[in-house]
């Protein structure tokens, strides 16, 4: 089963889907690219809102889209992206999992590597957790080091980039293409907000993939995670 990790899909609740006929057009575009399932990851940003009024807000959108796309055959799982922040291991973030796994999607800042990520990513691994970063292309820190991928790994995470990294011109198709070759990418992700500003476009990539880099390295990406 293909499924897209990171949505913004949910109507109403970020910078993604406006409201349900714009959802709905987003769940049509990720059946009709191959890709059977998505998991809802609105942002949850630890300094605007507390994780149990995000919840309430969140699954009140759920109900009212999986009602609307009952024909749409996309399985739909929840999630949140998480914005990175220091204190992360004091608070539960069980709920905040991508559905029915132990695998929590963090974004981290785009303008800085935070001193304390390495602590964090390592202490959540001890909790139990998968931490996964999140579209790891966007943050210029990891590719002027890249070695920073590797200290994250070895701490537990796991690195997820945009289907639409490898759409993006030669130097950083070529890149993400190295990247996920050597073994440091283990998701790809739609990371879709609109049909016009990041259009969900998994399907494609992973047919890139397999295409550069061979069947199995393509059956290997997104086979991380048990849903």
């Amino acid at each position: 089963m293909r499924v897209d990790i990171h949505t913004h899909i949910l109507p109403g609740l970020d910078d993604g889907a406006h409201d349900i006929k714009e959802a709905l057009s987003l769940l049509r575009a990720v059946h009709s690219g191959g890709t059977e399932a998505a998991v809802l990851t609105p942002h949850f940003w630890t300094q605007r809102d507390r994780i149990d009024k995000f919840l309430y807000k969140r699954d009140q959108a759920f109900l009212r889209l999986t009602e609307a796309a009952k024909d749409i055959p996309v399985k739909l799982y929840l999630g949140a992206e998480v914005t990175f922040f220091a204190d992360m291991l004091e608070h539960d973030l069980e709920a905040l999992c991508i559905g029915g796994t132990n695998a929590l999607l963090i974004e981290l800042p785009a303008s800085h590597y935070p001193p304390s990520a390495q602590k964090v990513f390592y202490g959540l691994k001890q909790k139990g957790f998968v931490p996964i970063a999140a579209h790891i292309e966007r943050y210029q820190y990891i590719l002027r080091q890249p070695e920073i991928l590797d200290d994250l790994i070895l701490c537990g995470a796991l690195m997820q980039i945009n289907a639409d990294s490898l759409f993006s011109g030669g130097k950083m198709r070529r890149r993400m293409l190295g990247l996920i070759e050597s073994k440091r990418i283990h998701f790809i992700a739609s990371d879709t907000h609109s049909m016009k500003h990041r259009p969900p476009m998994l399907g494609r990539a992973m047919e890139l993939v397999k295409k550069k880099l061979g069947a199995e390295v393509s059956e290997e990406i997104n086979s991380y995670l048990e849903f």
